[in-house]
């Protein structure tokens, strides 16, 4: 009777593979994953950094090749077959789960018109990984250098630069404009900014009562002062001792590292500001300032710990300095790259994943309220779409992709929404248990 009693164990998703007989007759669901690596996250920029450090650690540069996608997939056993290369940062997979019924076709593309196609596609999971441009949208080309590509873009209604889908007016750093030289527009003196419509004004950005008006000239000025400011840091005595202690230390800021600051010229704003009148030098933008502090980061190469060392003053008080922004406009619908933004896309995609630095706060508003998602959630088969809430990393596909595939229960039709809470939860998990205990975090709204 107790050997009755005992239940048989339950299959793994290794025991059950395309080859096994219970495979032949059963019927299985295809579903298309596809994953759209944006600017500076592609697998050529991840293989340029492995190059980098070859010689130096070749551990290291092993381990990032084996994490890409889809690579990460073969040394998970995820994988029917190796990984194809189309070129042009074209990768396919495929990969059959017996105990979820399904088949899995992964794609990783790279061009705007592409991730346009598949987001209209009702078979398709779309995720994006790659930066959230401060919320104006997913960003889109082969050049990491400066240039258009940052912005509107070389091919605007084709295959680099912005797929807008961000409020109607964003802030976004003047150091961003002068390292990444794009010519963008400014929000004038004139522009209702200060309104009550609800996709005004990204609240993750600065509150109404923080903005002010600013001649180029002043935001011009408040830059030199920060940029003065961090070269000032870097010469303290804090940060020569911590240098001398941890040679691979270096400064990091909210926006980045010093390399932007470097390079970055404060007088360039004035040409790359599109409506500026030349003619009117005491004309006004809107704007506001944030106060950063200067970090010292450093991570440890055997434990892979990050730690951050907070630059003070000699009277002990964390030394910080404002930073000036600058609004631009930005909006979703009707954009200067129409129709490669939200409001021109018929969404039928079955899940969104939005995987840029803190979504949650700068996009879910958009595809809540707008007519573009009121109809996507008429569409037949409840849907789905996941943002997150702090700094993007490149793992974080990789972790949803992996828990994804090894779901070892069914997760076809209905029962793809539990396969679905699976892999957040795991995701999270992951995250927040690596070597630099993350805080970011994967969550579905909508």
């Amino acid at each position: 009777m107790a050997d009755k009693d005992k239940k048989p164990p339950e299959r793994k998703h290794a025991a059950l593979s395309r080859h096994n007989p219970q495979c032949l007759n059963a019927k299985f669901e295809r579903r298309l994953i596809v994953i759209a690596q944006g600017l500076q996250f592609q697998n050529k920029d991840h293989e340029r950094k492995a190059q980098g450090l070859e010689k130096r650690d070749p551990k290291f540069a092993a381990r990032i090749r084996a994490d890409m996608v889809p690579h990460c997939l073969a040394k998970k056993k995820l994988v029917d077959r190796p990984p194809t290369d189309h070129g042009n940062g074209h990768f396919t997979a495929e990969y059959t789960n017996c105990n979820q019924h399904v088949k899995y076709r992964i794609e990783v593309v790279t061009k705007k018109d592409l991730f346009k196609k598949y987001l209209q596609d009702p078979k398709a999971h779309v995720v994006y990984e790659g930066h959230a441009r401060w919320g104006r949208g997913p960003c889109f080309g082969d050049n990491t250098g400066p240039g258009e590509q940052w912005e509107r873009g070389y091919r605007p209604t084709k295959d680099d630069g912005l797929f807008r889908m961000g409020f109607q007016f964003i802030g976004v750093p003047v150091l961003d404009i002068i390292h990444y030289k794009y010519l963008t527009s400014a929000a004038e003196a004139t522009a209702n900014v200060k309104g009550k419509r609800r996709l005004l004004l990204n609240p993750a950005g600065a509150s109404r009562k923080s903005l002010k008006t600013y001649t180029l000239k002043e935001l011009v000025e408040a830059q030199k002062r920060l940029q003065e400011w961090m070269e000032q840091g870097c010469q303290s005595a804090s940060y020569k001792a911590w240098k001398a202690k941890h040679p691979t230390a270096d400064w990091r800021f909210s926006f980045g590292g010093l390399s932007h600051v470097s390079d970055s010229k404060p007088d360039d704003l004035y040409k790359y500001i599109r409506n500026r009148q030349p003619s009117n030098p005491s004309a006004k933008f809107w704007g506001y300032e944030k106060r950063i502090q200067l970090n010292v980061k450093f991570k440890n190469q055997k434990t892979g710990k990050v730690r951050y060392y907070v630059h003070k003053t000699s009277q002990g008080k964390v030394a910080t300095c404002p930073m000036p922004y600058i609004l631009l406009y930005a909006n979703w619908n009707g954009t200067d790259v129409t129709p490669m933004d939200i409001g021109a896309t018929d969404l039928k995609c079955r899940v969104f994943c939005h995987f840029g630095c803190s979504t949650e706060r700068r996009n879910w508003r958009i595809l809540q309220f707008t007519p573009t998602i009121k109809k996507w959630k008429q569409e037949k088969g409840p849907q789905f779409a996941y943002f997150t809430t702090d700094t993007a990393y490149a793992d974080k596909t990789r972790y949803w992709l992996i828990n994804m595939l090894k779901y070892n229960k069914r997760s076809d039709g209905m029962y793809l929404k539990r396969c679905l809470k699976y892999t957040i939860v795991q995701t999270n998990r992951k995250l927040r248990n690596g070597p630099d205990k993350r805080k970011y975090q994967v969550c579905r709204r909508i």
